[in-house]
């Protein structure tokens, strides 16, 4: 059934001819789930995928773009090439495992009599746990999320994982001890689609050749980056080329490995580069709808096969801008009586970097309680030449005790850790006003040790306070233009849900800050806890 050809082709190599080979025996003998016949030549950039020989790949696609389609052929093709092949098939959870087993795999069977008859026969099994097939080749189903017991035991040579960003990374550990008999023929394929960047799926990825689907513009003659999120614009329904803008054919593209040092395989597949992506549509699910109504984060990884830098987006540009008033920073050299005469505190996060382009410098703001409103003031980053030197933290410091003085703030709260040594240093100045604080995984959201002399407060609990304040309208920023490098900060703070431990976590994005973020929420916790009658959900 699977006979490879016997005669070269002019001009190509034995290697591609057997690479060539297993792609054209897999759409000569399968169909697709629908029972269509398979297109490699509208789905180019699945050539080489589905001809790819490695014995270890990764494969990162959007939902919908074939990969669960590739894992059941090639796994199909495996079996029935040969025999007497033993092969393990593992998927996070049991839905994602009955949806390729059965809408997959033996939808195959069903469209294909010959097939089936072939497979099965005397001796034969066909559960949900396990095919043996006619000519004893063995495929194994289990579902690995939470439990791994279930794949203890189990020898083969060919692991198939997929939805692999669900797995956790010692479960995979643990399967692929099944494989150690077979040390020289072993094969392993990961998939799944991107959650995080610290995720299990973005790890293996980044570990193998990473290769991007390159597309040349027929327009200008460029080649595009990777296709990413610059390649996505509202008043642009259609790809194009990030040089000229002028639209380009998906199809003309290349595989070209980023990582090129790397010996493993991996492929990053974007719904972009496929034939079925729709840009806008009536029932408005097209990619810019999408882009549009679906959170950053699911767009991101759902739709182009990119991690999101900590998975949950907790707010949006939008609604950020939608904080930012008419008014601008209050001038610290014009502070009104009003606003001295009312309760305020500051919060300062220290810094000290030589590297004027770092992502975090020292930064402080000022804030009060306004008609139930918490309203920023001001704030300021110490950027620039004249506070990288080694002056610097003095000049800082004295800058710092000059805007406390100008807002007559009650309170300036300052970060523990790295800090402490300045925030030593500014008491000597400001008197007991200055107040520490440290993130600790406690139960309470704020608890004060007065033996220590600070408040040591739950990150995760209290940074949930902050978002819920942002997102119900209870924050009050200056002018968009003038405060937009602050709510930037705001934008780099994602979570990610711990599955294995059932908890969630707090982080940032890359190289980016998350320094003004950290400030509202000691800012919060002070007007809390000065003004405890005044905040809706005060749990201070």
């Amino acid at each position: 059934m699977f006979e490879l050809p016997k005669k070269s082709v002019k001009g190509r190599s034995n290697q591609d001819q057997t690479q060539k080979s297993n792609a054209q025996n897999i759409q000569d003998n399968f169909l697709t789930q629908e029972g269509n016949e398979l297109d490699f030549e509208e789905h180019p950039y699945l050539l080489d995928i589905y001809n790819n020989e490695s014995r270890y790949m990764v494969l990162a696609s959007s939902r919908q773009v074939g990969k669960s389609t590739y894992l059941a052929l090639k796994l199909m093709y495996e079996a029935l090439k040969g025999g007497n092949e033993s092969i393990m098939f593992l998927t996070a959870g049991d839905k994602q495992l009955s949806e390729v087993r059965d809408d997959k795999i033996r939808s195959q069977f069903e469209n294909n009599r010959q097939l089936k008859n072939r497979c099965f026969g005397p001796g034969s099994l066909n559960n949900k746990n396990k095919f043996r097939l006619s000519n004893q080749s063995t495929i194994h189903f289990k579902a690995i999320g939470k439990n791994v017991g279930s794949a203890r035991g189990v020898t083969a040579r060919i692991i198939y994982f997929d939805e692999v960003q669900s797995i956790p990374r010692k479960n995979i550990s643990v399967v692929r001890a099944s494989a150690r008999t077979f040390k020289d023929t072993a094969q392993y394929v990961f998939a799944g689609t991107f959650l995080s960047e610290d995720n299990t799926l973005n790890q293996l990825f980044l570990d193998t050749c990473q290769n991007e689907w390159i597309i040349r513009c027929s327009a200008c003659g460029e080649n595009n980056p990777p296709l990413g999120m610059q390649h996505i614009d509202l008043d642009r329904p259609y790809l194009f080329c990030v040089h000229c803008m002028e639209p380009m054919d998906a199809k003309n593209g290349t595989w070209i490995p980023q990582n090129p040092n790397s010996v493993k395989a991996g492929y990053r597949i974007c719904s972009l580069m496929t034939p079925e992506c729709s840009w806008r549509t009536d029932s408005h699910d097209g990619l810019l709808d999408l882009f549009e109504s679906e959170p950053r984060d699911k767009f991101m990884n759902e739709m182009m096969g990119l991690p999101s830098v900590k998975g949950v987006n907790l707010i949006t540009r939008t609604q950020l801008m939608e904080l930012c008033g008419d008014e601008p920073m209050v001038d610290p050299a014009n502070v009104h009586g009003n606003i001295q005469q009312r309760p305020s505190v500051a919060a300062i996060d220290w810094s000290f970097d030589k590297d004027d382009r770092a992502a975090s410098h020292t930064i402080i703001t000022f804030a009060q309680l306004e008609y139930g409103f918490i309203k920023v003031l001001y704030a300021k980053r110490f950027t620039g030449p004249e506070y990288s030197g080694s002056n610097g933290p003095d000049l800082i410091l004295d800058k710092v005790c000059s805007l406390v003085n100008a807002f007559k703030s009650n309170f300036v709260f300052g970060d523990y850790g790295m800090g402490h040594l300045e925030n030593q240093r500014l008491r000597q100045r400001l008197g007991p006003k200055v107040i520490e604080m440290l993130y600790h995984g406690g139960s309470k959201p704020v608890h004060y040790n007065s033996q220590l002399m600070r408040y040591e407060i739950s990150k995760t609990q209290t940074l949930d306070l902050v978002f819920l304040y942002l997102s119900q309208g209870f924050f009050r920023f200056p002018r968009e233009e003038e405060f937009r490098p602050f709510y930037e900060d705001i934008l780099n703070v994602y979570t990610i849900y711990d599955e294995e431990n059932r908890t969630k976590k707090y982080g940032k994005s890359g190289n980016g800050p998350d320094d003004f973020a950290q400030l509202l929420n000691l800012c919060l916790i002070g007007i809390g806890k000065m003004q405890p009658d005044a905040l809706p959900w005060n749990r201070f």
